[in-house]
């Protein structure tokens, strides 16, 4: 795998059939308290691949858990997760 620096150093790269690339870029900040993001919006993030599910839990306070390719919200462990913050 080549590894570049930055996508304005890049410049032009050939690609054969079959070959593939990956784009890793940062996130965005976002705006106000992640803890008052929706949490069935945070579920479609880590379905997306958008968020992983540790930074769902740390992050905004939202338990996932995976079984296979199903992912969902223990509400429960939520719960219990945000009262320890607060």
């Amino acid at each position: 795998m080549q590894r570049l620096p930055t996508g304005k150093t890049a410049g032009h790269v050939a690609l054969e059939a079959g070959d593939g690339f990956l784009v890793e870029v940062g996130g965005g900040g976002g705006f106000w308290n992640p803890l008052e993001r929706d949490p069935e919006r945070v579920l479609v993030d880590v379905r997306s691949g958008y968020v992983s599910l540790e930074a769902a839990r740390r992050e905004y306070g939202v338990v996932i858990r995976q079984n296979g390719r199903k992912f969902e919200i223990d509400v429960t462990a939520m719960r219990e997760l945000r009262r320890a913050r607060d």
